[in-house]
């Protein structure tokens, strides 16, 4: 089988496909917005500059500034995000604090569950690094890596960090 390119058309032809073309590609009906994005994190950033994620950081903000649902999966390493009691305003660099207000991993979760989102995190990850959900903050759902696909299904958007 040989796959042939259709030529490439780069002006509508007449007013009403420049009025579709102006609705972008769905004719600019409500459905075709972005509702619900999911950010999978992996593995945290280690050896940085920065006291936090700085992508963290951004979802966390995202999800109380965009109007858009965002919700998080934490699997692999990144599990440690949803551990509660991570205090770094206690951590020290050379006798400086490295952060001043409280933006630990669980803080950023915490917050991006009060904005609307939900926080899942596969269990089987969990288990490996010999957590429970006991030390995980309260709006952390457990799911199974079987479910993982069903997850981001569900959402509109999907991005790895």
């Amino acid at each position: 089988m040989t796959w042939r390119r259709a030529p490439i058309r780069l002006e509508p032809k007449g007013e009403a496909e420049w009025d579709n073309a102006a609705a972008g590609p769905r004719g600019g009906r409500e459905e075709s917005m972005i509702e619900k994005v999911l950010a999978i994190f992996e593995k945290p950033i280690y050896l940085s500059f920065e006291p936090n994620d700085p992508h963290l950081l951004h979802v966390g903000f995202g999800s109380v500034s965009s109007g858009v649902k965002v919700n998080v999966l934490l699997r692999g390493s990144a599990v440690n995000y949803a551990v509660k009691e991570q205090h770094q305003t206690e951590a020290k660099l050379l006798g400086q604090p490295l952060a001043e207000v409280e933006t630990s991993p669980a803080k950023v979760m915490e917050l991006i569950a009060k904005s609307g989102g939900e926080v899942s995190v596969v269990k089987e990850d969990l288990a490996t690094r010999g957590l429970s959900q006991a030390e995980l903050i309260p709006q952390a759902k457990l799911i199974s890596q079987d479910q993982v696909a069903t997850l981001v299904a569900a959402n509109d958007a999907t991005f790895i960090w």
